[in-house]
């Protein structure tokens, strides 16, 4: 029954892609990201596992699309919508919390730089900023009751930033850690901090985790930089992860690399004359991007945004098209109604 239901999702994202790329683009850029999504591997190897990024990525694509409704429209149910979708995005993973910050500051950016009423430029904020306090309000009072304090997003931040980065004073940091690896380097840790009783629940931890992981990081923050960068690798193409759990990359895995890299080149042509139509889908993606390359990176994370990422490579794919077949393919749509 759980993996029927993430039959359901994923199909659900089939037509949210399909709506979401008719939102800014034309309808066989539309129909090409529903078909893309329908072919992405990385997607449908999720369904067996009855994971919650399939329904992150329903609840992301969701509140993008009507995010781009209701820049046209601005009718209040629109950006309620919105603001519903991207709550329980937000609530679903928490990495997903960025989404809904960066959209709510964009709206209010975008909204002054067009001169629009001091109304409209307000309004959309406070709509989408109230519903994601509404729906973190009960996880937040939660932790504040059972923890002690009010952790905003998961508790596990401190330590995938320790995790993933205690091997920064060393010569071999280019890497992604594995779980055993990342056992040995917590437990070598508690060992020597002896101020440690040994009852600390995880809040208590992870504000451990996070104390150490930045003593290293400001001794070292070129190098947490670079670090920082390579982490694009594992976190677009998973790169090095096969290896940090002790197997080689398959055909699958190469299959995956080479797809998102199609992807990646497509996108860029999408963007071509539609950064300012579009800057929700790929101000999500970067902003999801830098938050995940900046502790810990694998393309598992960055599922819940990758209908966005095939909904702006159709939309390149249609434009090179275009250009190759100017009589069979039309062009993307030049503005917004």
């Amino acid at each position: 029954m759980a993996v029927l239901v993430e039959c359901v999702i994923y199909l659900s994202i089939l037509i949210i892609t399909y709506l979401l790329t008719l939102a800014w683009s034309n309808p066989r850029a539309a129909l090409l990201g529903a078909f893309l999504w329908s072919l992405y591997l990385p997607a449908q190897h999720l369904i067996a596992q009855v994971s919650g990024d399939l329904l992150a990525s329903l609840l992301v694509s969701m509140g993008i699309l009507y995010v781009m409704r209701a820049r046209k429209s601005w009718h209040p149910r629109d950006w309620w919508v919105a603001g519903i979708c991207l709550g329980m995005a937000a609530i679903t993973r928490s990495g997903m919390l960025v989404v809904a910050v960066v959209i709510t500051g964009g709206l209010v950016v975008e909204a002054w730089w067009s001169r629009l009423s001091l109304q409209k430029i307000v309004r959309p904020a406070v709509m989408l900023s109230s519903l994601l306090i509404l729906f973190m309000a009960p996880w937040l009072l939660r932790n504040q009751l059972v923890l002690g304090r009010p952790v905003f997003g998961s508790s596990l931040i401190g330590y995938n930033l320790y995790r993933h980065n205690y091997m920064i004073d060393t010569n071999d940091y280019f890497r992604h850690v594995g779980g055993q690896e990342g056992l040995a380097a917590t437990e070598t840790l508690i060992s020597r901090r002896t101020d440690l009783m040994g009852v600390e629940n995880e809040a208590q931890m992870d504000l451990v985790y996070r104390e150490e992981a930045i003593k290293l990081i400001r001794a070292h923050p070129l190098r947490y930089i670079l670090l920082s960068g390579y982490r694009f690798l594992p976190l677009w193409f998973n790169w090095g992860f096969p290896e940090a759990y002790g197997r080689q990359p398959s055909r699958t895995d190469y299959a995956v690399m080479i797809g998102q890299g199609i992807l990646l080149i497509l996108v860029l042509f999408g963007l071509y004359r539609t950064i300012l139509r579009t800057w929700p889908l790929w101000g999500s993606i970067l902003a999801v991007s830098l938050i995940y390359m900046a502790v810990d990176a694998r393309l598992l994370y960055l599922i819940p945004v990758m209908p966005l990422v095939i909904s702006l490579s159709a939309g390149g794919a249609m434009r090179m098209l275009g250009k190759l077949f100017p009589r069979s393919f039309g062009d993307i749509k030049q503005s917004l109604p």
